[in-house]
């Protein structure tokens, strides 16, 4: 019976530090994002709106461009995420932000997430029912 024998190595490559910390470099320098990457993901963030979105789609949006920022290695400043969720809240939520902006810490994502859902979730169970009642005439006429 053949035994089973150490795969032999016929190609013994020996790398110096200074040979591993050129590659390092290298690969650093290369594999950070470009300027103009960093620069796209920003104004994709400012062109994002809230609109007709519910508040979670809305966040999810500006969580994940923020997030994508982080990676590229351009994190967003925590009074920026605010202002710029802030910014983007209709006038359905100007209690709500003026109370926030007038506070002088500022809050977490996760703490503004849960403040946005429950105003919107109290301002949907308060809003108050419009009646429109038709205007109905009775006209009376005086024939002299």
């Amino acid at each position: 019976m053949p035994s089973l024998a150490p795969f032999p190595n016929y190609h013994t490559i020996h790398y110096s530090s200074h040979d591993c910390s050129r590659s390092m470099d290298y690969l650093g320098h290369h594999a950070m994002p470009s300027h103009g990457r960093i620069k796209q993901a920003k104004g994709q963030l400012k062109m994002i709106t809230k609109g007709s979105d519910n508040v979670t789609m809305f966040l999810q949006l500006i969580k994940a461009k923020a997030d994508e920022l982080a990676l590229l290695g351009a994190p967003l400043d925590v009074e920026d995420l605010t202002d710029k969720i802030l910014d983007e809240l209709g006038d359905e939520y100007k209690e709500l932000t003026c109370v926030i902006q007038a506070t002088n810490t500022f809050l977490t994502f996760e703490d503004m997430h849960e403040k946005l859902l429950n105003f919107e979730a109290s301002a949907l169970t308060t809003k108050p029912e419009l009646f429109y009642f038709p205007t109905i005439a009775n006209p009376t006429s005086k024939n002299n």
